[in-house]
């Protein structure tokens, strides 16, 4: 039972941050949002990721009758996996510095800055959900959830900071913070996902 919640919690995390990158920038003409346009690409890879992981973990489980062996196929297991999770990272830290320093004649088009933040934002919340698969499928269900529910939190508190120091604040100055906040938020949960996913996978004990 303790499980099935787990698992709500993680897809109620999951669903609320999607919707949160959903509308930060619209898409135009009926397409899609760009925050979801790498959401879109990597839900099957994310998938071929996880299993790939388990596979190779069992795999390990199978193949070596020696502890140290074992151990020495799920170290190199571990950094392989960490290595898979931080293209994410390191893309969308990138888009984010980017976003600030546009070309002049690019920071001219209509919200460029926005859909840059806004990819950036994708690209992240993507290895986020690659890390909170990963943890659920390692038995780490608080830790998955907690990760899930992590950019709707980071990206809260700086909102609602503005709207207490700004209470008559419009709409499109709300738009502003969030969008970058929201990112950075992301990029955050991000790094804590690298950080709970290294303390798992480096775990015999993960793999029990």
């Amino acid at each position: 039972m303790r499980d099935g919640k787990s698992g709500g919690g993680v897809g109620a995390g999951q669903a609320g941050a999607f919707l949160l990158v959903w509308r930060l920038v619209p898409g135009d003409g009926g397409a899609p949002p760009p925050a979801t346009i790498p959401l879109l690409v990597a839900v099957p890879l994310i998938e071929v990721f996880v299993g790939w992981h388990a596979a190779s973990a069992a795999t390990g489980l199978d193949t070596y009758d020696d502890v140290a062996a074992y151990r020495r196929h799920l170290r190199g297991l571990g950094a392989l996996t960490l290595a898979a999770l931080l293209p994410p990272l390191a893309i969308g830290a990138a888009l984010l510095v980017a976003a600030f320093r546009l070309p002049y004649e690019l920071s001219r088009y209509p919200d460029a800055r926005a859909l840059v933040l806004s990819v950036a934002a994708g690209v992240l919340l993507a290895g986020t959900w690659a890390a909170t698969l990963l943890l659920a499928t390692r038995g780490r269900l608080l830790l998955a959830v907690l990760l899930a529910v992590s950019p709707i939190a980071f990206a809260a508190v700086p909102v609602a900071g503005w709207l207490v120091a700004v209470p008559g604040g419009g709409v499109d100055s709300l738009i502003q913070v969030l969008l970058p906040a929201t990112v950075a938020g992301l990029a955050a949960t991000s790094v804590l996902g690298l950080a709970a996913t290294a303390h798992t996978v480096f775990h015999p004990g993960s793999y029990r």
